[in-house]
Order: C-alpha cells, then structure tokens, then sequence
C-alpha cells in the first residue's frame, strides 16, 4: 500500500498544480505545501518536497518574487539559516529537503518570469546555480554523501534550466558560461539526463536563434513543468518516471516577441530605437531588433529614431488590429525621412547628405548619360535617388514600384502629346484636385506646385497653338 501511494503522490501534485494553477486558492496551496517541522520530512520522499514547492507557488502565482524575504518564507525555520548555502562544505543527507525545497522555489521564480529576460531575476538565480555547482564539486567518499550529491546535480540541472527559461532566446552570456561548463563534464558518474537538463538549457537559451522565446499563459506553465520535470533519465532507455519524449513540449511554451524595423523602400532590416509602454504605466527602451516583454503587459510601441518616420502600435485592447498583426509577422516598418527632417541641424544634414551623394557617386558616373536624355532634363537632383537609388537593393528595382519620377514622366507626355480622351480627363482631374488643395491651404507634396503648374501651362500652351492652326486653316479655305 505504502508503494503504491509513492507512486502515485507525484501525479497527485502535479494535477493539483494544474487543475489551481493561478487561482490563489489558499486551502488547496496550504494543503499541498511542505511540512514546517524536521520531524515531518521523514514520511515524505524529498523529490516529492520539490514538486510540492512548486504546486503551492504555481497555484499562489502572483506571489512569487525573485528576492531575499520570499526565499525565507518559503522555507521551513529548521533550513532558514542556510538559504544562501555559502556554508555548507559537506555533503550530508540531513540537507536533501534544504536542496529539493529550494530548487523549487527557484524553479518556480523562473516559470513566473519565463521569457522575460529580467537581470535582476537572472543575477539571483545565477548566484544559486553557481552554489549548487560548487556542491556538485566536493568530495563524496562514503554512500550518504554519494546519495546526496546525486540530489545536488538533480537540482543544480533544474536551475541551470531555470535560468535559460528567464533568459529564453536571449544569449546571455552569463548564463551561458555556466551552461557551457556544465556541457563540458566528463566524468563517468555524470548520467546521461544531466547531460539532456545542460543541453536543454542550452536549447532554450538561444531559443529559434534569438528570435523566439516562452511565454507565460496557462497552457506555457504546464507545457514547461511536463517538458523540464525534475526527474531526469539516467539513459537512453530511461522512461520509467517520465517518458522522455514529454521533453519535447516546451515548444507549446513558445512565442515569437522579437519585433524586427524594416525599411520599406529597400525592405532591409536595420536598428531602430523603440520605446515600449507598458500598461503598468512603466516604460522600457529598447533597440530592435529584440525581444519584446509578454505581449499582454504592452499598451503601445513607438519609434524613437530621427532618421525614419515615427510609426505607432496599439495593444491596449486584445482585439486590436495592431496586437493581430503583430502575432502574425513581428515587423514594423518604417520609411526614411528627408535629409532636412532627420536631423536637426543644418549641418549635420549637410554632412549627411554629402555622405550619400560621395557613396553613389561613383554608380551614378556609369548612368549619367540618363539624366541628360530630354525626358528628365527637368528634374532636379532631388529626385536623382528616385531614378538611382543609393541602395541597389530599394524597391525601386526589385518591385517595379511607381515613384514621382514615374508619375511625372507619365503625366508629361500626356500633357505633351496625347490628346486621347482619358487622357484629358485625367489631366483635368489632377487641375481641379490641386486647385481644391491650394484652395484649403494645403500642400501639393507628392508632385509639387511647380510641376502642376508646369503641365497646366504646356496644356494651356498646345491648346492655343491648336485654336491658332484652325484659325489659319479656316481663313485659307474661307
């Protein structure tokens, strides 16, 4: 009976952490937490301490905090002067529960901040997994100090893969420089799960190359205790106490949050200042491309950079068309602002401009025999970028896309030479469009004035040469 029991209390816990996850029922968190007197751990198998940890603080969620009070509250006062574990030098049997109960309350810390790339919950953690480490080290000669060092390195591998979950996707290079110390044992008592916890950690810490990283919803929570369950194989064959294919799982925990700037001429991606506000009315800034915080705490993202367009997005509400957009393709793009707009200075915008005229100079000599064929004879420098752009790789050459250029070239010759029907009945749309502008006090941006009136001039100029040749033609038949 006492076997069976055994047996099974694991699965009882980790239902009743899936079944309250979040509601912060305090019945069901008291019930499942761990006993507050030494005594009381002797009918209670240690793992079964750290899986028990766990439950309560997955069910009293928004309680967890990375910091000095909490790890005290949450371990019994037999273990409370040894939370820091700096002096303990042996290994002993009578610390497993201080171990187990430890990682997880740790473990717990990573699952509330998964994904987050917060440092200060990474400094933490790291300061612990660095004290495990240190215990897997000392010396075990006799059987009880064997037995508990076996316990060290079941708990030092769930925290290194703590700390890749609050790192997820992110590189960080002190986390990885104590997954890449653990990747480097060879010692014949190293099994082959703790070898599968240092090469997952090392998995999820550059998670999808840096561009994907977890999440913490409902079904992100139970997806990454099924996949980082603290009970690792010691084979390949090893599938008794957890089938290693639930290893795989933690891709239900993914998201992608890594929001990447584009230009939307050259369609290339590049640095962009951001600045995120939270709904907590806190405010990060951040350079894309990188990784977001949870997509539910955003209320807005907007760009920061003087050399582009400010572009704004929305997610205050769950049904923004913004946040929808954003789910399906994490780019935001953004267009180049004019030299003289970009920067503040006058210049500043003059080096800028000279820059970019001396790193085309050299494409434009081989094409400047187009700028003086008759139909761009009176186009200004200005829209030399339109016809040459600085970048071989804008739009304007893989799209195909009408620019002013385009449209004035097309816009000319109508006004030049054709008199087909349509065609006239554009051009007189485009005259009656602009005087409607001017009339409100706006701005002919796109083509501009003085090309207007140019066209409405050459139309002006045609149509009283026409008048002229019919009145000569009708004097000589008269």
């Amino acid at each position: 009976m006492v076997h069976v029991l055994d047996q099974a209390t694991a699965g009882a816990v980790i239902t009743l952490a899936l079944v309250f996850m979040k509601t912060h029922d305090k019945t069901v968190a008291r019930k499942v937490s761990v006993p507050e007197t030494r005594p009381q751990f002797d009918f209670i198998r240690p793992d079964i301490l750290l899986l028990r940890t766990v439950a309560k603080h997955v069910i009293m969620w928004n309680d967890i905090l990375a910091d000095r009070k909490w790890i005290l509250k949450g371990l019994p006062a037999d273990f409370a002067k040894d939370y820091l574990m700096r002096d303990i030098h042996s290994l002993r049997t009578e610390h497993l529960p201080l171990y187990n109960i430890m990682a997880g309350l740790l473990w717990s810390i990573a699952l509330r901040y998964a994904g987050s790339g917060d440092l200060g919950v990474r400094d933490f953690l790291v300061k612990y997994l660095d004290q495990f480490i240190r215990l897997t080290h000392l010396p075990a000669l006799r059987y009880d100090a064997k037995l508990t060092r076996n316990t060290v390195r079941n708990c030092q591998d769930l925290v290194a893969l703590s700390c890749a979950t609050v790192m997820a996707g992110t590189g960080d290079l002190d986390v990885f420089r104590r997954l890449r110390l653990l990747h480097g044992r060879v010692n014949a008592d190293i099994t082959y799960g703790s070898h599968m916890a240092a090469h997952m950690a090392l998995g999820i810490l550059f998670l999808g190359g840096g561009s994907i990283t977890l999440g913490t919803s409902n079904l992100a929570i139970a997806s990454l205790i099924l996949s980082f369950y603290p009970i690792f194989p010691t084979n390949v064959t090893d599938n008794k106490a957890h089938l290693q294919a639930f290893r795989h799982f933690w891709v239900l925990a993914t998201e992608d949050r890594c929001i990447i700037g584009r230009d939307v001429d050259t369609q290339r991606a590049i640095s962009l200042p951001i600045t995120v506000h939270l709904k907590c009315s806190a405010t990060v800034s951040l350079t894309a491309p990188c990784l977001l915080p949870d997509l539910d705490t955003i209320a807005t993202i907007i760009t920061t950079g003087q050399e582009y367009w400010p572009v704004a997005l929305d997610f205050t509400t769950s049904t923004s068309p913004h946040l929808a957009a954003f789910k399906q393709n994490q780019t935001i793009l953004v267009r180049r602002r004019p030299t003289d707009s970009a920067h503040a200075s006058i210049f500043s915008a003059t080096l800028v401009a000279l820059n970019d005229a001396q790193s085309s100079q050299t494409a434009r000599r081989m094409w400047d025999w187009i700028f003086r064929l008759p139909g761009f004879a009176n186009f200004d420098k200005a829209h030399a970028d339109l016809v040459l752009p600085v970048d071989a790789n804008s739009s304007v050459h893989t799209e195909m896309r009408g620019t002013v250029v385009d449209d004035r070239l097309v816009l000319s010759r109508q006004a030049g030479s054709g008199w087909e029907r349509d065609e006239l009945f554009g051009l007189r749309a485009l005259f009656a469009w602009a005087e409607e502008v001017e009339a409100g006090g706006g701005r002919l941006a796109w083509l501009g004035r003085e090309v207007v009136e140019g066209l409405r001039a050459r139309v002006r100029q045609r149509a009283r040469g026409v008048a002229a040749t019919n009145f000569e033609n009708g004097g000589r038949g008269g």
